[in-house]
């Protein structure tokens, strides 16, 4: 939510602590507060303690995954086929009237519209400089998600890409080294927009599953029964991920009534990945293709594919561990943690 946004419409508000509290200063709160697609306020009560800091921390780090994928969006589309960034900024002005119509779509057009001066055929964007600075939300979400051991890899990756933005003057002596080019492509562009629409759709999607898996893992450890389809809601307007997906999240886990289910479980959810899947790993191939450095698009995948995948290699990992350090392993066949002294096994 922008400043300005947030004085005159209100924010997403989202308190925490002692619920008599919250009780007798709810009629503030809900007359201050955005509103959400119904015109209710955009708050509720979080959870005991510090439910609500930490719901505002996750949201930030989703914010994180947002941004990077729109960032990736604008540098494909830049360097592959060569768009200026009022032209990329009219392709996200359509992205914003359909299904990816959010408040960071909204505002990334005029951020790639904007002029250095009235009637100069030149554009701000190609003059701010690409180290992007971070105020710790952030790695926060990503240091707690380690200690739960919760995987939140776009959330983490958009983080490490603001990192690795800050040695600018590193990458431009190993951009001579490597002699780095783009390959430019020859697919169609508005068959590429499409695929993209697609992509980034999905892949915002999958931010949001890693944010709320944080948030539901933290709730059942802190016993802070958050409501899912509540945050959902209250983010519906007044913050900076508000967003059209944010409704169906809402109406999903409202009607499901179950605020541990994960978001790739959500039918309504689950519809879509099946459908926007095919051009999510085309996207991903694409890049990778094109030598473009694309981290939250492909953690958003990969994730996703981790998520569905019922068999990871993750037996191999076991028996490698126990083989250097004895850690044990154990079996899909039979109860029991085992050991195997691997260097005597008959070959």
């Amino acid at each position: 939510m922008s400043l300005v946004d947030g004085a005159l419409n209100g924010p997403s508000l989202m308190p925490g602590g002692s619920k008599k509290a919250y009780a007798s200063t709810k009629k503030i709160f809900e007359a201050i507060a955005a509103k959400d697609f119904k015109g209710n306020p955009c708050v509720t009560y979080i959870g005991d303690g510090g439910a609500g800091h930490y719901v505002k921390m996750v949201h930030n780090g989703i914010e994180y995954g947002i941004m990077q994928l729109i960032a990736e969006a604008y540098h494909t589309l830049h360097t592959v086929f060569d768009m200026s960034a009022p032209e990329i900024g009219e392709v996200f002005h359509r992205f914003n009237k359909g299904k990816l119509e959010s408040f960071l779509m909204e505002i990334a057009v005029p951020v790639l519209e904007k002029g250095c001066k009235p009637g100069e055929d030149e554009y701000l964007i190609y003059h701010i400089l690409d180290k992007a600075s971070n105020k710790g939300t952030g790695k926060w979400a990503s240091i707690d998600a380690l200690d739960r051991g919760v995987a939140v890899p776009t959330i983490t990756e958009a983080v490490f890409a603001r990192f690795i933005s800050t040695k600018k003057e590193e990458r431009t002596q190993l951009e001579k080294i490597y002699k780095t080019k783009y390959k430019k492509s020859t697919i169609a562009k508005t068959r590429f927009v499409r695929t993209l629409e697609d992509a980034l759709f999905a892949a915002m999607l999958s931010v949001f599953a890693q944010g709320y898996d944080l948030i539901q893992t933290a709730s059942r450890e802190e016993k802070w029964d958050i409501d899912m389809g509540e945050v959902s809601r209250i983010w519906e307007g007044g913050c900076i991920i508000r967003a059209k997906m944010l409704n169906m999240l809402h109406i999903a886990y409202a009607s499901h009534k179950k605020n541990d289910t994960h978001v790739f479980v959500v039918p309504t959810v689950a519809a879509i990945m099946k459908k926007h899947a095919p051009a999510f790993r085309s996207l991903v191939s694409f890049t990778a293709d094109a030598g473009i450095p694309n981290p939250a698009f492909a953690s958003s995948l990969s994730y996703f594919e981790s998520m569905i995948s019922a068999q990871l290699p993750a037996n191999v990992i076991q028996g490698l561990r126990d083989y250097f350090g004895a850690h044990t392993y154990e079996r899909i066949d039979k109860p029991g943690t085992f050991h195997t002294d691997w260097e005597h096994t008959a070959e």
